[in-house]
């Protein structure tokens, strides 16, 4: 076991937060796999504690840790029994369960111990192990110790010394951190309350670090005084507050007080700001509560780290990386003088729509989701009482079955502004089969689709169809396209996404919709692309060459089985439509999660027809 000290006077939210994750870290690198929590300190400036159970989600927690690393996190106030202990080594063996069974006052072995004079030496002349397992929150670990013990095996929690292991992230274990601190979920009645000063829209943050206790804390880093230090650091934010916001947009403010020189200059501007309810006298968990708030951030954060040389405010670091700013300015809190730093996310939003549940559809979610930051899943059941699972973190949106593709993606799109939260998009239908990608390539398979956003060419999918008519009609097929914020933004004008005007027949949606996609991309000035690479080459505007220029055939729909390993294959296309002939049947993963054809194939009851 590792006994984990979450922080003692002046210790903030962040740090002790900081201080779990390091000493889940140690303990797994040291072959630990439980790690006994110590109490929540309420306040930095208060000696007054809540057990972290009544703090974090620990099944939820655990439930990850189980599942990624092995692990589980354990409140000191919950009950761990001891269960059974084995020494020794495989084959050679003794047990010594009923032994530990009669120790006294929750102390199993004092790490003086010479275990071989319990039973004595299965293995002589071998270094010999003793496995013990507990039971805790229903479930059994098993704990591995050294033959030489390097601490007593005790159940006597208020007895063992607690390890303050505070440290910021580094390369090694930087996935590791970010993985747990970005899936630390807080206990159901403090989110209950974050949850109840949540409003729709753009949310902007700004988390000012200007308490006394960084004031001091800072100034000594930048060798000047407090005073000085607090004056460049208030003119610091109100000069980014003057370059970056209208007066009318509303500012999430985060501070522990607001009587501070920054609100006085938001007031004195007239600036839309608000700050998150104070629930608590104790400053960490107010803190906690304008966490949960300001990881709904979708618009601007401003903070206080450096992501380079992580350094700053722990709490700024945690806040940007539960948020999805569409773009965050960082403060240097370590080098006042130094600009500040700016970043933009890209995230992609993947929406991905369907009206039955069928092979392709099952095929889809097993092959094609995956779990990334960077890249969120919508699945838009045109049916209410379709049935399907789906991973949590995969958003679903069921709808009636109106404007058939276009509708659903509408929907996705614009019910509460979702689309305001992202930087590109990739629009998927039911038709599809995939992704296939070649032995070897290590991309996601949404990385090719945005890959082809480059230059002018504004809507990327897998194939194009000219009609025969390459001037007025080609369009890049809708089964499955990419396109950045900005086409977006002026497709929603043009009215091919929208949520007041639903197609009601297919040739609407071909022709209105999937066609005049296109068309309204190359009459802004834009291009469109696709995987083909028979039109590779080709400008799709014809503004400087002519079509017969090419010296080729404009040719109808390619997605037929008479152009397959002609005009392309499915490594060449990513994603093939699966009801044009290439149809799936029984399909059950493959073991490796990268489908190919020919995993699909052997998993078939009957095989790909090119009929």
């Amino acid at each position: 076991m590792y006994f984990c000290k979450l922080g003692d006077l002046g210790t903030g939210l962040t740090n002790q937060i900081f201080s779990l994750i390091t000493a889940i870290i140690t303990a797994r690198r040291m072959g630990h796999r439980l790690v006994i929590v110590d109490r929540f300190l309420n306040d930095f400036s208060k000696l007054s504690y809540t057990p972290v159970s009544s703090i974090l989600d620990m099944v939820a927690i655990n439930t990850l840790l189980l599942a990624e690393y092995g692990m589980m996190i354990v409140d000191r106030e919950e009950l761990v029994t001891f269960s059974s202990a084995i020494y020794g080594i495989t084959g050679q063996t003794v047990d010594l369960t009923e032994r530990l069974h009669q120790s006294a006052g929750g102390l199993l072995l004092p790490k003086e111990t010479v275990l071989n004079s319990l039973g004595g030496d299965p293995a002589p002349g071998c270094v010999k192990q003793l496995r013990v397992t507990y039971t805790v929150y229903g479930q059994r670990v098993e704990e591995i110790y050294n033959e030489l013990l390097e601490q007593d095996l005790s159940l006597d929690f208020d007895r063992v010394k607690y390890i303050y292991s505070f440290a910021m992230p580094n390369v090694h274990d930087l996935t590791m951190f970010d993985n747990i601190l970005t899936s630390i979920t807080y206990h159901k009645d403090l989110v209950a309350e974050a949850d109840s000063l949540f409003q729709s829209g753009t949310k902007n943050v700004i988390h000012l670090r200007l308490e006394w206790d960084g004031i001091a804390h800072w100034s000594k880093m930048n060798q000047m005084t407090e005073d000085s230090f607090h004056t460049a650091l208030v003119q610091r934010y109100t000069s980014i507050i003057e370059q970056e916001f209208a007066k009318s947009e509303e500012i999430l403010i985060l501070s522990s007080s607001l009587a501070n020189p920054v609100i006085d200059f938001l007031n004195a501007n007239g600036y839309n700001y608000r700050s998150p309810t104070k629930f608590y006298q104790e400053r960490e968990k107010n803190a906690i509560i304008d966490l949960l708030v300001a990881s709904r951030c979708n618009g601007l954060f401003i903070g206080n780290f450096n992501l380079a040389n992580f350094n700053g405010s722990t709490f700024s670091y945690y806040a940007m990386k539960l948020c999805r700013p569409v773009k965050a300015i960082m403060i240097d809190l370590d080098r006042i003088a130094d600009v500040e730093s700016t970043y933009y996310k890209r995230r992609t939003l993947v929406l991905f729509v369907f009206h039955e549940m069928n092979r392709r559809v099952a095929s889809f979610f097993r092959f094609a989701i995956f779990k990334d930051p960077g890249v969120d899943f919508i699945l838009i059941a045109n049916g209410k009482r379709l049935e399907f699972e789906v991973p949590p973190y995969v958003r679903v949106l069921r709808r009636d079955n109106l404007g058939y593709d276009f509708g659903g993606w509408s929907d996705g799109l614009l019910t509460d502004d979702l689309y305001k939260e992202y930087s590109s998009f990739i629009f998927v239908n039911s038709s599809v089969i995939g992704p296939f990608m070649r032995p070897g390539d290590g991309r996601r398979w949404t990385d090719i689709y945005l890959g082809g956003l480059v230059g002018d060419v504004k809507l990327f999918g897998s194939t194009i169809n000219t009609c025969m008519r390459p001037m007025t009609n080609s369009h890049v097929q809708s089964y499955i396209f990419a396109l950045d914020r900005s086409t977006l933004d002026y497709l929603i004008e043009c009215g091919i996404f929208s949520m007041r005007d639903y197609v009601k027949t297919l040739d609407a949606a071909v022709h209105s919709r999937e066609i005049a996609m296109s068309r309204r991309v190359i009459e802004r000035g834009w291009n469109i692309g696709s995987l083909l690479t028979y039109y590779k080459g080709v400008d799709f505007t014809f503004s400087d060459r002519q079509p017969e220029a090419y010296g080729l055939v404009f040719m109808d729909d390619m997605v037929r089985t008479s152009c397959y390993n002609l005009l392309w294959n499915e490594y060449d296309l990513v994603f093939v439509k699966g009801n044009r002939g290439f149809a799936v049947d029984g399909v059950s993963p493959p073991l490796s999660p990268v489908i190919t054809f020919d995993a699909i194939t052997k998993a078939c009851k009957s095989q790909l027809s090119f009929g």
